[in-house]
């Protein structure tokens, strides 16, 4: 079923809003002239796969890439964890960038458990905790899709993909990444971004069951046990540079 019935005005406002955000997303964190296209690697996790056997016939162990542990997450549905400058960021750029890139072609991503191009976002959940009303005790769906909808308004390039956005999401899916679980202040306002991220989640995948949704935090701020129904998602931590 199509819920778009202006396809025309849909495809002008939807490309639109492409082009800024890959504009965007194609580039390293702290450094606008630094374009992450043709030059980015994704980084490893601290999740070991197996002992490899290097030419030097020592043992090394292998681990599993944060592409693959996005790409096959259980439920799609993924806690990436990392100290601060892990790569959290730049890692969520690259995916959002790459599935923006395929998307007004249709085309395969090209991990094999990702069937479809997925529409992107990126959304700080920083900006759903203060929005979030004085006396809010539950983090909602619709709290975030209210700071998606205000994100996308606030700027020129994709204020008109604001009236298409929640049923173009519905209709094809999405890469929804919550990135920065950790900038927001307090414990208590955590929880309740977290709360939000993982409502919305069940929302949109009972909608659309191909949607993936990432949420990024530091290692330090994610409490597994205060985190709710986050914490039982599929966690993995990026590898430090050092190690």
């Amino acid at each position: 079923m199509c819920l778009i019935e202006d396809q025309t005005g849909y495809v002008a406002a939807r490309d639109s809003y492409l082009r800024a955000m890959m504009a965007e997303w194609n580039r390293l964190p702290g450094d606008p002239t630094a374009a992450l296209e043709g030059r980015y690697i994704p980084p490893a996790t601290t999740t070991p796969l197996a002992a490899g056997k290097p030419a030097d016939g020592s043992t090394a162990l292998i681990y599993l890439s944060a592409l693959s542990a996005w790409a096959n997450s259980r439920d799609r549905r993924l806690v990436l964890l990392g100290e601060p400058g892990a790569g959290k960021t730049t890692f969520a750029r690259f995916l959002a960038f790459s599935m923006a890139k395929i998307f007004p072609f249709g085309s395969a991503w090209p991990e094999e458990e990702v069937r479809l191009p997925l529409l992107p976002f990126i959304l700080a959940p920083q900006t759903v905790a203060q929005a979030l009303p004085p006396d809010a005790r539950q983090g909602s769906a619709e709290m975030v899709e209210a700071c998606l909808l205000e994100s996308l308004k606030s700027r020129e390039g994709t204020r008109a993909f604001a009236a298409f956005a929640l049923d173009a999401l519905h209709e094809n899916g999405g890469l929804v990444i919550f990135d920065g679980l950790d900038a927001v202040a307090g414990a208590a306002q955590r929880q309740l971004a977290a709360q939000a991220a993982a409502d919305f989640a069940r929302h949109h995948q009972r909608r659309h069951s191909a949607s993936h949704i990432l949420v990024t935090c530091r290692t330090q701020a994610f409490q597994r046990d205060e985190m709710g129904e986050l914490g039982a998602w599929e966690i993995h931590e990026l590898k430090s540079f050092a190690g």
